[in-house]
């Protein structure tokens, strides 16, 4: 994923980047709408979960002005390509009524799973 970042300049409107031992990365951006970008980017490569959140920073009562600081929190599903994969019994029935025990060979905005034994496939969206 760090390849695709750099290889498509999304890591340039980036103000900081902050490593934070056991979460992951930190990306910090100066307007929210290079944060939405790096997003929609994000969701376009890997399965992701988004949550959002704001927070009142300065309030002029006299202008009627309010500056707000923004937070998106978004969780990468953790499976990559070659992984193996034990899937919900009801997951498996949705996807074709697949077998469990399934092996991850493509991962894009969605998780494609196939079945080693049968071969059958199966497209999982988040």
């Amino acid at each position: 994923m760090e390849q695709k970042i750099l290889k498509h300049n999304m890591h340039v409107k980036c103000a900081g980047i902050k490593p934070v031992p056991g979460a992951g990365l930190d990306f910090y951006f100066g307007d929210r709408s290079h944060a939405r970008s790096f997003i929609a980017f994000l969701d376009k490569i890997v399965p992701i979960q988004l949550g959002t959140s704001r927070q009142l920073t300065t309030h002029d009562g006299k202008s009627n002005v309010y500056s707000f600081k923004y937070n998106f929190l978004v969780d990468i599903v953790p499976i990559s390509v070659d992984d193996l994969v034990v899937l919900p019994t009801a997951t498996a029935q949705r996807l074709r009524n697949i077998c469990q025990l399934t092996l991850c060979y493509k991962v894009s905005n969605v998780l494609h799973f196939i079945d080693p034994v049968s071969l059958k496939t199966g497209d999982l969206q988040t």
